[in-house]
């Protein structure tokens, strides 16, 4: 009984719009089935217009998502090659005339005692020379040992 009614309603609705879009109903109710039909088109179109700008929308940011990751892996590897241990090594040699101690080697560092408050002794130096009064000479040994005072 409820299938029979649904298809009598339909079969109504779909009566009453075939009258109305022949133009053999009344002029009200062929204006409110225009009205209808204008409506759900205009419903239609909007939403295809909206799912195409949200579709433009996210392909816009997929496309700012992939240049940020390509520019945070070229950055990281910028990171990595400049702050490489050879790299830094390289720099300090060529630029500052530094080099690499060997091992075994030590090395001496003059400080001199130019005023009258005293000088501190650098943890890694090992022993203390007095070679000229007002100077010091310190030999750095790999050991590590605390210096005598």
């Amino acid at each position: 009984m409820r299938k029979e009614r649904h298809n009598t309603v339909y079969k109504q609705f779909s009566h009453i719009m075939l009258t109305a879009l022949t133009g053999q109903a009344k002029v009200s109710v062929t204006i409110a089935v225009y009205a209808t039909v204008a409506v759900l088109l205009l419903a239609y179109v909007s939403a295809q217009i909206y799912a195409g700008v949200l579709m433009q929308d996210i392909a816009e940011l997929k496309q700012a998502r992939c240049d940020l990751r390509e520019e945070a892996n070229t950055l990281t590897g910028d990171y990595v090659s400049l702050s490489s241990r050879n790299r830094v090594s390289k720099y300090c040699e060529q630029r500052l005339g530094m080099v690499e101690a060997t091992a075994g080697e030590s090395f001496e560092i003059l400080a001199v005692n130019g005023g009258s408050e005293g000088f501190s002794i650098p943890m890694e130096l090992t022993r203390k020379q007095t070679t000229i009064p007002t100077a010091h000479r310190y030999t750095l040994n790999p050991g590590g040992d605390r210096p005598a005072q």
